[in-house]
């Protein structure tokens, strides 16, 4: 089962504590460019606690930047939950 969050959502969540992460590592980040975009792969282990409720487990994330006046942005980010090894 899936969600969808945006920008304020998740911002939200953060300032009121209601997501804190514990842990949140990356590995396996694998970076592509294509002109003025930037495809990132990785790899997230994730542990933490929304609303109470434990958090825990490994993500492959995918995030796409454009590079605006000189800086790089996020402008879309996916991620996946993985099998348990």
């Amino acid at each position: 089962m899936g969600g969808e969050d945006d920008k304020h959502s998740i911002l939200a969540d953060v300032g009121s504590h209601d997501l804190v992460y514990e842990r949140l590592s990356y590995s396996k980040r694998e970076i592509r460019l294509y002109g003025d975009t930037a495809i990132v792969t990785s790899h997230a282990d994730i542990i933490g606690n929304y609303k109470g409720k434990r958090l825990s487990g490994k993500l492959l994330v995918t995030r796409v930047y454009t590079k605006e006046n000189g800086s790089w942005r996020l402008v879309a980010i996916q991620s996946t939950r993985t099998s348990e090894p």
